[in-house]
């Protein structure tokens, strides 16, 4: 039998008990043959919130656990810490709110080897509460799914990665603070990645599972959400366009602005679950143009 291969999964969390689902998620993987793992859970509290949590988890777990605490209140330090802590091959990246199926990690690691990929990224489930309005299920504003599989992507996702180590110490990629309390990290991380050279995939049948609070299906979270997203994205495109290139993004953007939002009032009289898939689309171009405009990311966390 070869040597068997290494896989850190790693975990950020802040102040969310849901860790130790996700904990327990991973514990039930089913993995290859020719594949161990190890868990880092990084907690970007100063407090370490979840030490003992995952302290009692990891006392009765077959896996190793490396526990540690970032203090410094910045999700991309975390991640960096993550990182550096993590010993396998490759990294597994899930968040503390979701479960992975049990699959998760086989299907990522074959999706790499299939495809000869240096980053594989996974779809995101959300799982909306019971009492929630069927309207904004059908909509289904908070899943995430980046296309079919085996496309070929220019950014990810670190709610649910695989990523070769070696090529992220080889090219000295790190998260990058500025986005530390917007969110965008992981877009920019992974835009960096692909312009370095990576070979970044879609695997659709790598699956974990996000539990929606409530709270989240607020028209103005939504809306928060998807102007982030835009203005992240915008941000990062609009470092490699020359002044004429711009010019014709913010065009673009603006008529699709004017175009999203004209239909989702029209539409919402007669239907509400598309008319929200509509302005959720014209909220992530309005942040677009907040980038264009100059203007400062948002702080979230």
């Amino acid at each position: 039998m070869g040597e068997r291969m290494l896989i850190s999964v790693c975990i950020c969390s802040y102040r969310r008990a849901s860790v130790i689902e996700t904990l327990n998620s991973v514990a039930r993987l089913n993995l290859p043959n020719d594949v161990e793992i190890e868990i880092v859970v990084v907690d970007n509290d100063a407090d370490g919130y979840a030490g003992a949590a995952v302290r009692q988890w990891a006392a009765g777990a077959t896996i190793p656990v490396t526990y540690a605490i970032e203090p410094r209140r910045n999700i991309a330090h975390a991640r960096n810490r993550a990182m550096e802590l993590a010993l396998g091959e490759r990294m597994a990246l899930i968040d503390d709110d979701e479960v992975a199926d049990p699959d998760w990690l086989k299907a990522l690691l074959a999706a790499a080897r299939t495809y000869r990929a240096d980053v594989v990224t996974g779809r995101v489930v959300a799982v909306y509460p019971s009492d929630a309005p069927q309207w904004i299920v059908a909509a289904d504003p908070l899943s995430r799914n980046w296309g079919p599989s085996g496309m070929i992507a220019i950014t990810g996702s670190t709610a649910n990665a695989l990523v070769d180590k070696a090529l992220v110490v080889s090219r000295d990629i790190r998260f990058d603070p500025a986005f530390g309390h917007s969110g965008g990290e992981d877009t920019d991380f992974f835009s960096r990645l692909h312009g370095a050279g990576a070979k970044i995939v879609i695997e659709n049948a790598a699956v974990v599972r996000e539990r929606v609070a409530f709270d989240r299906l607020d028209a103005r979270y939504l809306r928060r959400r998807a102007m982030r997203a835009g203005q992240s994205y915008a941000l990062i495109t609009l470092r490699s366009l020359n002044r004429t290139g711009r010019v014709r993004f913010l065009a673009f953007v603006a008529l699709k602005v004017v175009s999203f939002s004209v239909a989702a009032s029209v539409t919402r009289v007669v239907a509400r679950t598309h008319a929200l898939k509509l302005a959720i689309r014209g909220w992530l171009n309005f942040g677009k143009l907040r980038a264009c405009a100059g203007y400062p990311m948002p702080k979230i966390y």
